[in-house]
């Protein structure tokens, strides 16, 4: 089961597994199912956008059965991101300032009554890894200098707005990298 706040990427081809994947409309603290539910909820790059992450967690607790376990993948600020690179990925990305703090989130998840049966600092190494391999790092920073380049072009045609989220996006890529977001993996049970 999927689960989407709009009808934004429903439709992603899920191939071999369409038949098993249920896509259903709604925000983790309310959604259709009954106590204990489910084996195991995923929650990748969602916890920073949450405005109610209290409530959020509380739901997708609910949701797993006594022995179910939750994982997620989030990223936390360091002493490295300056204030106003904060201030760009809160204003332009919509994350939630205070989810964005390693201390916070735990609190978090020990308030909804969930347990950390295992934490994993992700760090710098994966993006490392994959800039020795394929480079993807060295091609967003190509990709943010091109679009600095064409600012002038980019936010008349598609407006202020965009430009403002896609240079933004680009940033936590290479933010990532340089150690200014804390890429973090949690897994998580029921107390």
């Amino acid at each position: 089961m999927g689960s989407q706040p709009s009808r934004y990427r429903v439709g992603s081809d899920f191939g071999c597994c369409a038949a098993r994947i249920e896509i259903v409309q709604g925000v983790m603290e309310a959604l259709p199912h009954p106590d204990g539910h489910f084996d195991f909820v995923w929650c990748r790059d969602v916890v920073e956008q949450l405005d109610f992450l209290m409530a959020a967690l509380k739901g997708a607790a609910r949701l797993l059965k006594r022995d179910g376990h939750m994982l997620v993948y989030t990223a936390f600020i360091t002493e490295l991101l300056a204030p106003q690179e904060f201030e760009m990925l809160e204003r332009h990305m919509g994350n939630v300032s205070s989810n964005l703090v390693e201390r916070n989130v735990e609190e978090a998840f020990d308030s909804a009554g969930l347990a950390i049966e295992r934490k994993d600092v992700v760090g710098t190494e994966y993006k490392e890894f994959a800039e020795e391999r394929t480079q993807p790092s060295s091609r967003t920073l190509l990709r943010i200098a091109r679009l600095r380049r064409l600012r002038t072009s980019v936010a008349e045609s598609h407006g202020e707005d965009i430009y403002d989220h896609v240079e933004a996006n680009l940033h936590w890529e290479v933010f990532q990298f340089l150690g200014k977001l804390q890429p973090t993996v949690y897994v998580l049970k029921r107390r």
